[in-house]
């Protein structure tokens, strides 16, 4: 990228190796981190979701000419909510409906809340991906 990231948004910790950077932020900072990316042309790759024990993380990939960009946002275990991206990068539907299916993630205001379905014989409460 052209500017640098952590010049334009507050990072808690950033971490770079090689063509990979790893950038965690607060859930206040994710507008201004979409924005950034989208203004330097990075692509939405994909969105993951990690059950850290004690937290959710949500891991947004940018990638950008052979560059990896990972923005890293956590989230309390008791009620884990986040806004949906589609508003900066569209095709962050299918990812955050995963999150919702996999993780149990509320994603605030996407346009299609359905989680994805599950086999029918997964009739457990609990989203498969948590960590019980």
């Amino acid at each position: 990228m052209k500017r640098s990231f952590e010049d334009f948004v507050p990072t808690i910790q950033a971490d770079h190796k090689g063509l990979n950077s790893y950038y965690r932020i607060t859930l206040d900072n994710l507008d201004a981190a979409l924005a950034f990316l989208k203004e330097e042309g990075t692509r939405l790759s994909t969105i993951t979701g990690k059950d850290a024990r004690d937290h959710l993380e949500v891991l947004y990939h940018f990638a950008f000419w052979g560059e990896l960009h990972t923005v890293i946002v956590e989230l309390p275990y008791e009620k884990p909510e986040v806004p949906t991206i589609t508003n900066h990068f569209f095709n962050a539907l299918l990812y955050e409906r995963e999150l919702i299916g996999l993780l149990g993630i509320n994603v605030l205001g996407i346009p299609d809340p359905r989680p994805l379905e599950l086999p029918p014989k997964y009739t457990d409460p609990t989203p498969p991906l948590r960590r019980v």
